[in-house]
């Protein structure tokens, strides 16, 4: 179990997200991936949170999100993650773990 303080704590910063297998809206992105290896996207994990730009890959169980930067705050496993291509909404997956906290963060 980590306690952090506060929500803005370092520990809690997400920069990788793992998914479950997604569902697309539109399966041309699901081709697209599948294809090249590789997804440009901005990914959204609360309902009206700011999208986040992020890399995505798929894994032999899921996706792999790498966030530009780092999204604060608490991502936790059964939360969905929603997928965008500008403002439309490319599908989402539900999420299954996050990278790791750095222990030196944490104070």
């Amino acid at each position: 179990m980590l306690k952090a303080r506060g929500r803005d704590h370092p520990a809690l910063d997400c920069h990788t997200i793992y998914t479950s297998t997604p569902h697309w809206i539109n399966e041309s992105y699901g081709d697209t991936l599948r294809r090249t290896g590789y997804l440009a996207a901005s990914v959204r994990v609360r309902h009206r949170a700011q999208l986040i730009r992020a890399s995505v890959t798929q894994t032999d169980t899921g996706l792999c999100i790498e966030l530009v930067g780092s999204l604060s705050g608490l991502v936790a496993p059964g939360q969905w993650a929603a997928l965008y291509d500008g403002e439309e909404c490319m599908g989402s997956a539900q999420i299954t773990g996050k990278n790791d906290y750095h222990r030196d963060a944490v104070s």
